[in-house]
């Protein structure tokens, strides 16, 4: 398995040396350009592979469009990808690319992201999507599976059944080549890998092997070393797999496609030699529950379709979908109806790209909206208080500002009470996501219901820490960790604090303690009086009441 390189120093070197050669007059050329796509009802992806001489990493790039009526775009703020793609899947509108190294990639219109790889980083057999639910489905080996079993919660979790055992036609494949080794399917469901159906032996022979599903229904083709011209295929819908069907071609088959195109209507595109060149493409299609003759793609006169052998095909919009790059790599994009015949829309270079707008309710702007309205009221509150921040408030003999330590040390024992009576909220979601650490990326995107869990304990924790701070205070003019350290809050008139001050100064607490804004506590150290965003909204202070007021020094200096 190719390991993909990420950038690191001797990226400077390599452009370097392609200025150098630019200078040389002798432009750079790929080697090997190609082509792959991944579609459904909704969307129509194609991936772009650039890999340069001299063994420098591939680059990918990314177009999609959502009709076929509209233009191709280029995803939002999108930068070219170094590494080379071993499956792909499109889901949803989303792009899923799994690389060769075994990274797992996203790609929205608008963004990309880092998902959770599969356990060692394994490249799975085969990835395809479900065409109308929002579920990723991937073969991979069975201790694969089994290693994600270990790594889910124990509860509800156990061995999935293998339902009944397919019936084997005459010339079916019977033994494994590969002893010992068994294959699994595994799903991909709100930002987890979770193991799903074990594959019957009469699977462990293949060869190479792709993957369709619609509506829950995996659909499974595969071929074995010696049989070129044969595909097998079968469906598990449920707990049940389906009987055994061979598909033939008539020829070798060069590269094939599985392609959930309709609901009543499943197609597998192959690619056989041509007279002269170049490829010839045809659709092995099953409807109304049978598989029939192969259908060749033909041109716009209804000539035989001959070409180029960087081509890809997809399903978009219950139809089968081209992505042909040329020699001079322009990609191009045609579609057909699963039966074959003229194109519903010829082969034409996919022009008119254009970068899609930044939806309102895009996840960033969820994100960084509200730290831009938290930054302007912070400017605010510094504007309205510059004067009294930048000057110490003298306090009387036998009062000195609370030290740091003491801060910290009230704030912890103040919070105790506040995360043990929410425990339930969050303990089971955050074992799960200690338990899940070793095989989730650094910044999983799409957040399953432990995540949602975990945010919502911490707010609720948050919140209960605020109305128990703001009810010792009202009492006591202090909460249970600052009495226990002789810690008080005052007004900076040195008055007792009025209800409004207690108030304010503890909404601001379910604020500061976001996940995005904790930075902001570090203002008590920036401050003169030692004031953290809620002291200086609110006017107030914590100070410290010593046990034995000393007299002011003879000799005039001040402590």
């Amino acid at each position: 398995m190719c390991t993909v390189e990420r950038p690191s120093g001797s990226v400077w070197l390599s452009v370097l040396i392609s200025l150098v050669s630019m200078a040389g007059g002798r432009p750079a050329r790929a080697s090997r350009a190609s082509v792959i796509a991944a579609g459904n009802d909704q969307v129509f992806w194609a991936v772009v592979i650039d890999e340069p001489e001299r063994g420098h990493d591939a680059t990918v790039r990314c177009i999609f469009r959502k009709a076929p009526d509209e233009h191709f775009a280029r995803p939002r703020h999108f930068l070219p990808e170094i590494g080379r793609p071993a499956r792909i899947a499109a889901k949803a509108t989303d792009l899923h690319i799994i690389f060769d190294d075994g990274t797992h990639r996203r790609y929205t219109p608008t963004s990309a992201y880092t998902e959770r790889k599969l356990p060692n980083g394994i490249v799975p057999e085969a990835l395809a999507g479900d065409a109308e639910l929002p579920v990723l489905y991937a073969v991979v080996p069975s201790h694969v599976a089994a290693k994600l079993l270990t790594t889910q919660p124990a509860a509800g979790i156990t061995v999935p059944p293998l339902g009944s055992v397919a019936t084997r036609p005459k010339g079916a494949p019977s033994t494994a080549t590969r002893p010992g080794v068994g294959f699994s399917l595994v799903r991909f469901q709100r930002g987890r890998w979770r193991p799903w159906r074990q594959i019957p032996s009469w699977f462990d022979a293949q060869d190479q092997c792709w993957l369709s599903a619609r509506r829950g229904i995996v659909h499974i083709f595969w071929q074995e070393n010696n049989r070129r011209s044969t595909v097998w295929y079968n469906a598990l819908s449920g707990d049940e797999w389906g009987e055994i069907t061979s598909l033939q071609a008539p020829g070798a088959i060069l590269l094939g496609w599985a392609l959930a195109v309709a609901e009543d209507e499943l197609a597998f595109v192959v690619a056989l030699a041509a007279d002269g060149g170049g490829w010839r493409l045809g659709v092995l299609l099953r409807a109304a529950d049978s598989w029939q003759s192969m259908r060749t793609l033909r041109g716009e006169r209804k000539d035989l379709l001959v070409l180029p052998n960087r081509v890809a095909a997809a399903s978009f919009d219950k139809s089968v979908a081209l992505a042909v790059r040329d020699e001079q790599d322009q990609v191009s994009v045609g579609r057909w109806l699963a039966s074959g015949g003229a194109p519903l829309e010829a082969v034409r270079p996919a022009r008119g790209l254009v970068t899609p707008r930044q939806p309102w309710n895009d996840p960033r702007l969820s994100t960084w909206l509200p730290l831009i309205l938290v930054t302007g009221a912070l400017l605010l509150v510094f504007w309205r208080r510059q004067e009294s921040i930048t000057r110490t408030i003298a306090l009387p003999v036998g009062i000195s500002l609370a030290g740091y330590g003491k801060r910290l040390l009230a704030f912890v024992i103040d919070l105790a009470p506040a995360v043990v009576a929410t425990m339930p909220l969050w303990r089971v979601p955050l074992s799960t996501a200690f338990r899940e650490y070793g095989s989730a990326a650094p910044f999983p995107s799409e957040q399953g219901p432990d995540d949602i869990q975990l945010w919502i304990g911490w707010l609720v924790i948050r919140v209960v820490y605020a109305v128990y701070c703001a009810g010792c205070e009202f009492m006591f003019h202090a909460t249970p960790g600052k009495l226990a350290l002789r810690c008080r809050v005052i007004s900076e008139d040195l008055q007792p604090c009025r209800a409004r001050q207690i108030l304010a100064r503890n909404l601001v607490r379910i604020i500061e303690l976001d996940r995005y804004l904790v930075p902001l506590l570090v203002l008590v150290f920036l401050t003169r009086n030692r004031q953290r965003l809620g002291d200086l909204a609110a006017r107030t202070l914590v100070v410290e009441i010593s046990e034995s007021p000393s007299p002011p020094d003879e000799g005039g200096s001040d402590n």
